[in-house]
């Protein structure tokens, strides 16, 4: 978990209030994570995913009914605005700074993971090379 900026906690609270408009294709996750970041942390994972999904959904923001709500001319934001609230993003604004920020922790998290030299073995390769240990201390059988 990382702490969240205090921009996208209170985004992820504005999300979670405004939770009767989200779409249908809202997933349970996506309200435990806001719940999370509203609280002040983002998990790993999510930081992860941030900056793509912001990419993929920018244009939601572009919608006739997205343009309304921000002009008052509605009080109904679209699904996608709450979603993208939900993620710890801005509707208005520089609606691109939580995934600038979220590819930062990213980039640093992979840093730090790379300065470590960590080195994961899968559970397949980790089994195999077992084995084959195994095999070389068994005596020669005919």
């Amino acid at each position: 978990m990382v702490a969240a900026p205090d921009y996208i906690a209170a985004n992820a609270r504005r999300g979670l209030r405004l939770l009767e408009f989200a779409g249908d294709g809202l997933r349970q996750k996506t309200i435990n994570d806001a719940r999370r970041i509203a609280s002040g942390t983002v998990p790993h994972e999510k930081i992860r995913l941030m900056g793509p999904w912001f990419a993929r959904h920018r244009a939601d923001l572009n919608s006739r009914r997205a343009r309304a709500y921000l002009n008052g001319d509605t009080d109904r934001p679209s699904p996608g605005q709450v979603a993208w609230l939900l993620w710890g993003g801005s509707i208005t604004g520089d609606v691109m700074a939580a995934a600038r920020w979220a590819e930062r922790q990213a980039a640093k998290a992979e840093r730090s993971h790379s300065k470590q030299g960590a080195v994961v073995e899968s559970s397949t390769n980790r089994a195999a090379s077992d084995a084959a240990s195994c095999t070389s201390l068994a005596p020669e059988t005919k």
